[in-house]
């Protein structure tokens, strides 16, 4: 990225951004609520302006991959993802592609390993 993308990740405004975004704290893509990151749908053409409609929360693994599935010939994907359901189609078509656990499966194991009456 640029540097002054950099900068602007680094900034107050940023970080006020990413704690008052209104959506469920939950990944777009898979609906966990760890690791997240906020996540730029929508560069504006001056990234101080960036409003909260131009971002979504995905979580670590799923960001990672709509990165990888945005690559070479790919890049036209990520013009495409201007909205949450965008973005986690293009999660869910990558993990499909290379090969990696459904989503739900993941989601059904962690539920069940997390459920305090087996304690």
């Amino acid at each position: 990225m640029s540097p002054e993308y950099d900068a602007y990740i680094c900034s107050d405004d940023w970080k006020t951004l990413h704690s008052m975004h209104p959506s469920p704290r939950e990944c777009v893509a898979c609906n966990v609520t760890y690791n997240l990151r906020l996540h730029h749908m929508i560069y504006p053409k001056d990234i101080w302006k960036t409003q909260w409609y131009h971002c979504c929360w995905l979580c670590e693994g799923c960001h990672d991959c709509f990165h990888r599935a945005c690559t070479g010939e790919r890049l036209k994907y990520k013009a495409w993802a201007t909205d949450a359901w965008k973005v986690a189609m293009i999660v869910r078509a990558q993990r499909k592609e290379e090969d990696m656990e459904p989503i739900g499966a993941t989601l059904a194991k962690m539920r069940f390993l997390q459920r305090s009456d087996w304690r």
